[in-house]
């Protein structure tokens, strides 16, 4: 709950069954906010939000000063669980009508200035969508994901020009076997040694 209340997009938004409503629906919750970070676990989401601001930006903008969300294609009750605490808020609309004025595109480059760290995997296959998310999220710096999978989160990335970092150790329970077979938790591994997870 406590990290819950710092995401700008609640959780039931990305139940919204139609992709393009989807988006539209992250979107309007984005803006709404000052984002310090976004993050993904590949950069294709990122790029087809900032896509998708860009082509839905007079609605979106409309939705967050009547303190709206536009309904089509959401189902009627999740519709509504998500427009219960919306507000109207003209002065938030005002200010990203300035950002993107004298002709600015109506990109999250220009609507979050203090995005201060875009987190992604962006190596191998999630590379391809990279140029897309630079062109619409702008030079923000980019940090790659943490390694996850249904087990938990595994590894916290320690640069951001290398996407392996430390076991994240009170994470997940991790066994490293040795090529005899035998078991070792993360505490009891010794260099020099080999292991498989």
């Amino acid at each position: 709950a406590l990290l819950r209340s710092f995401y700008a997009v609640p959780a039931d938004a990305f139940e919204v069954r139609s992709p393009e409503r989807q988006l539209y629906t992250v979107a309007r919750f984005a803006l709404a906010q000052e984002l310090s970070i976004a993050f993904a676990v590949t950069a294709a989401p990122l790029a087809l939000i900032g896509a998708a601001i860009e082509k839905h930006s007079e609605s979106l903008l409309r939705d967050i000063r009547d303190g709206t969300l536009a309904n089509e294609g959401i189902d009627p009750a999740l519709h509504r669980s998500l427009s219960r605490g919306l507000r109207p808020d003209k002065a938030r609309a005002r200010l990203l009508e300035a950002r993107i004025a004298d002709g600015k595109r109506p990109i999250p480059k220009h609507f979050f200035p203090e995005l201060a760290l875009v987190t992604c995997w962006h190596h191998a296959a999630a590379a391809a969508h990279l140029a897309a998310l630079r062109d619409v999220w702008g030079d923000v710096p980019m940090r790659h994901a943490i390694y996850s999978a249904t087990e938990g989160w595994l590894n916290i990335p320690l640069s951001d020009t290398n996407p392996n970092g430390v076991l994240a150790a009170d994470a997940a329970v991790v066994e490293f076997m040795a090529p005899d077979g035998q078991t070792f938790f993360a505490h009891e591994v010794r260099e020099p040694g080999r292991y498989e997870i």
